[in-house]
C-alpha cells in the first residue's frame, strides 16, 4: 500500500541499481518503476516470468526473492483485476495510488489483497 500524508509522500526517489543478471520470475521482488530513477515505495512480486520483458534496465533490477516454500502464498493472493491500466488491465492506477494511497484501493478494489509484513531471511 501506499499511505498519501504528506510526510510519507516527503521519500525521495530510490536511485536505479546496477543490473546483476538475476531474472525477473515468479517471486521475483523489485521497485515499481517507470524509467530511469522514478523508483519509490511500491514494491512488485511477480506472479510469473518476465525475464523476455523485464530485467534488462537499472531500475528494473530484482531487489529481494521469494523462496519457493511460499510459493503457495503467492498463488492465493487475489489476480481478479489484473494489471496496472498501463498495461491493459484493470488493477489500480499507481498515479491515483500515489496521489490518494490506500483509500483509492479500499474503496475501489475491495477484494484486493495487502502484504502486513515481511522479514529478511
Amino acid at each position: 500500500g501506499v499511505s498519501n500524508s504528506p510526510e510519507m509522500q516527503a521519500f525521495t526517489r530510490i536511485a536505479d541499481d546496477p543490473l546483476i543478471g538475476k531474472p525477473v520470475v515468479k517471486g521475483a521482488v523489485c521497485f515499481a518503476a517507470s524509467g530511469a530513477n522514478t523508483r519509490r515505495c511500491t514494491i512488485c512480486i511477480f506472479l510469473g516470468d518476465y525475464s523476455s520483458v523485464l530485467g534488462k534496465n537499472p531500475w528494473e533490477t530484482p531487489i529481494g526473492m521469494l523462496r519457493e516454500p511460499y510459493f503457495p502464498v503467492l498463488d492465493s493472493l487475489f489476480t481478479g483485476y489484473g494489471d496496472i491500466p498501463q498495461c491493459n488491465g484493470g488493477g489500480p492506477c499507481p498515479f491515483k495510488l500515489e496521489q490518494q494511497g490506500n483509500e483509492y484501493i479500499r474503496a475501489e478494489f475491495p477484494q484486493i489483497d495487502f502484504i502486513r509484513s515481511a522479514k529478511r531471511l
